[in-house]
């Protein structure tokens, strides 16, 4: 947004469009003296026309350059725009928890590109015609007051039907957006289910689905474009009866006045000149009201980003800096939630400490990762990670740089094994990508790979199973060597032999660090400093294994009814 309001970009665009009305004058001006010079012949107004179309050749260099530099502008401006969007899903991660990936794409592309269309095209366009329409108005008004009359007529009456129009047309192109953003994230569940849809012989059933959608987006299509030819017809039928009125009374008018030829050209020259720019005013309207759909939306995706950096929820510098995680009142509420799943959750997390968190299935363990990963804003309470504030941007870069997240679901990039591993450290060697695999215990498979490292996995390349996604994931955190590690339920998606592998590498991993992890079985937190037991967002007890045992009857209870199968789906 900040481009749009840059000065360099807003005299640009003054100058194109000033030009552009001198670029008109001109033109009257060439008409008026071709006449002349075609009944006088006068050396003088051929002159005069040599100096002016001069003056055009230069003016057209001119809006040349400055065409070029507003579409390089324009190009900027997108570019930015999108930069800013992903900036806002990273930053603000429920965002993208809350929308579907093919509603987020048609944003990204096809919503920023009518953006673009608002701001360099409908707008600029729109301010142009209007300009000349006011200058026409007070020009006629000097000539005769009955033209100057009927183009106010003229214009109340097309922003009337505007006006009847706007909201349907609206409307209209709100619904066909967001049928396209349905069939859009129809057509990608298709492509990513494609395998479940074989396997459960469904291909048939979302195809009729797909065929549905597609028959609502060709209606709503229908629809738009009879609302906008509807209206059209109805401003076509106003302005060829007032064309008609205006020459009669500019006739008229010469015929009492016994005006020059050339006067009455150039007048209606000037006619042709402000009708036209009134009959192409719907376009511009056509434009801005499709653009405006996907401007709003787009708008608050980077308005919510521009609050998150702006939130400053305490100027407080934890006094203990022994604490390397510290919180204090945590809540949380999810916006689709009626209630809080997280209440007043207190952390005093040394550093080299180990806390695991359980509780049952919406105890709120995930959130309280979610949001010392900076991945939830808009809590209540406080939280710090060094001694820095979280809610702050620039503290939560710095955060991250000396912490490593892994998740339940870890995504593979479709790209080689090299530049998956290296995406936790950009200026990785070979040689370190190679180590922390070894240490991940999954680089003997990898060499056993066609291209080894640098073979191609995720989406189109070689498909990795479930263990060994997990495994990528932990070579990351070792290629990082972060002082904090957050994990969300890192095994839950794996056998017990895939498991007991895995724990085994997390064990080499957890040396030395911080580590916070949400608890699938005992056996991946038995070792850990302290269990935190939840229940309804709330921390119940805190201790080791054993003194959770003697003392907590809750814990006893979840411990006896799970045993060493501590199931986990949050």
């Amino acid at each position: 947004m900040k481009l749009f309001k840059k000065s360099s970009r807003n005299i640009s665009m003054i100058l194109y469009l000033l030009f552009l009305i001198l670029d008109c004058i001109s033109n009257i001006a060439v008409i008026n003296i071709s006449y002349d010079l075609v009944w006088t012949n006068n050396s003088a107004n051929t002159k005069m026309l040599m100096y002016i179309l001069i003056v055009k050749a230069f003016l057209y260099v001119i809006l040349f350059y400055l065409k070029r530099k507003n579409e390089n502008l324009h190009g900027k401006f997108k570019n930015k725009i999108r930069r800013e969007f992903i900036e806002a899903i990273f930053l603000t991660k429920n965002i993208d928890d809350s929308k579907h990936t093919g509603e987020l794409t048609t944003d990204l592309w096809i919503g920023i590109e009518w953006m673009g269309v608002y701001y360099f095209e409908a707008l600029p366009d729109l301010i142009f015609k209007l300009t000349l329409l006011i200058c026409g108005t007070l020009y006629m008004l000097y000539v005769n007051y009955k033209l100057a009359f009927l183009f106010v007529a003229t214009l109340a009456i097309i922003f009337l039907l505007e006006k009847i129009f706007d909201p349907l047309i609206s409307k209209s192109s709100q619904s066909e957006g967001q049928i396209n953003e349905e069939y859009s994230m129809m057509s990608m569940d298709a492509l990513n289910g494609s395998e479940t849809l074989k396997s459960l012989n469904g291909v048939d059933f979302y195809k009729s689905k797909l065929k549905n959608k597609s028959k609502l987006l060709k209606q709503a299509s229908m629809g738009f474009v009879y609302l906008t030819t509807l209206s059209q017809l109805f401003k076509d039928v106003v302005l060829n009866i007032i064309k008609l009125l205006s020459l009669i009374i500019l006739f008229r008018y010469m015929i009492i006045k016994k005006l020059d030829m050339n006067i009455v050209i150039t007048n209606a020259f000037i006619l042709f000149i402000i009708y036209n720019s009134i009959s192409t005013l719907h376009g511009s309207f056509l434009k801005m009201a499709k653009a405006k759909v996907y401007k709003e939306k787009i708008s608050t995706y980077i308005k919510c980003s521009e609050n998150y950096r702006s939130l400053d929820k305490s100027d407080k510098i934890i006094s203990d800096s022994d604490y390397i995680v510290f919180t204090e009142d945590l809540s949380y509420k999810y916006p689709q939630s009626k209630g809080r799943v997280l209440k007043n959750i207190n952390l005093r997390i040394k550093e080299g400490h180990k806390l695991a968190l359980i509780g049952s299935s919406g105890s709120g363990k995930s959130t309280i990762i979610k949001c010392l990963s900076g991945f939830l804003n808009n809590f209540q309470g406080e939280a710090f990670v060094f001694g820095l504030n979280i809610a702050e941007t620039e503290n939560l870069k710095k955060i991250k740089s000396k912490m490593c997240i892994i998740l339940q679901k870890n995504h593979i990039f479709s790209n080689s094994v090299f530049e998956n591993i290296r995406i936790s450290k950009k200026n990785a060697t070979e040689d370190e990508v190679i180590d922390a695999l070894k240490k991940a215990n999954i680089y003997d498979f990898i060499s056993s790979l066609s291209d080894g490292i640098y073979t191609k996995i995720g989406e189109g390349g070689f498909e990795l199973s479930g263990g060994q996604k997990s495994r990528i994931a932990i070579a990351r955190a070792f290629l990082r060597n972060a002082s904090i590690i957050l994990l969300d339920e890192p095994t839950s998606s794996l056998d017990r032999e895939n498991e007991f592998r895995i724990i085994s590498n997390l064990k080499e991993l957890f040396k030395g660090r911080t580590v916070i992890q949400t608890a699938h079985r005992l056996e991946t937190i038995k070792d850990f400093d302290e269990i935190s037991y939840m229940e309804c967002g709330q921390i119940i007890h805190s201790g080791n294994h054993e003194e959770l045992i003697s003392i907590s009857s809750e814990y006893r209870e979840y411990f006896n009814r799970l045993g060493d199968d501590m199931a986990y789906e949050e």
